[in-house]
C-alpha cells in the first residue's frame, strides 16, 4: 500500500488547540494511610412527631389528680367580683372556698360533658360554643 502525503492545511484556518490540563502530581492526590482525618458525626435529625391526640391520657392524667381545674387564686378574684356586684360585704372561710369551687367545677365538667353529647349528636367531633349555648337553653327551658 503506497503511502500519500496529506495536503497542509491552509494558513487562514486556524488550527483546533486542546485545552492542556495541569497534571497534579500523583502524590498529592494520594491521602496518607498514617494519618486519618477525624470524621464529625452529625447528631441524628429528629423527625417532627406528627400531631397525635392523647385526650385518653389528658382524661386519665385530671381524673387521677387530686387538684382543682381552676387555679385558686383566679377562682377567688372571680367570686370577689361577683360579690362586689351584689354590694354586700361576705367573708368565706377556707372551707367554704374549697366547697364552692369543687361545685364550680363540678357544674363545669357536668356543663361540657352534656355540650359534647349535642357535639355527638351534630356528627362532629370538634366542641363549638353553639353546643353550649344549645345545652344552656335546654337547661333554662327545664327549669320552668
Amino acid at each position: 500500500m503506497a503511502r500519500t502525503v496529506r495536503p497542509s492545511r491552509p494558513k487562514s484556518q486556524s488550527p483546533i488547540k486542546k485545552v492542556r490540563k495541569p497534571i497534579e502530581s500523583k502524590v498529592a492526590r494520594k491521602k496518607s494511610l498514617s494519618i486519618k482525618t477525624p470524621t464529625v458525626k452529625q447528631l441524628p435529625i429528629k423527625k417532627p412527631s406528627k400531631l397525635r391526640y392523647h385526650v385518653e391520657k389528658e382524661i386519665k392524667y385530671y381524673r387521677q389528680s387530686i387538684t382543682h381545674l381552676v387555679p385558686k387564686a383566679c377562682f377567688i378574684r372571680m367570686l370577689k367580683t361577683m360579690v362586689l356586684k351584689m354590694d354586700t360585704q361576705m367573708r368565706f372561710t377556707k372551707d367554704a372556698l374549697d366547697m364552692l369551687q369543687d361545685a364550680y367545677e363540678s357544674y363545669i365538667v357536668a356543663n361540657m360533658e352534656t355540650s359534647y353529647l349535642a357535639t355527638v349528636h351534630a356528627k362532629r367531633v370538634t366542641l363549638k360554643s353553639v353546643d353550649i349555648n344549645l345545652v344552656k337553653r335546654i337547661k333554662d327551658r327545664q327549669l320552668f
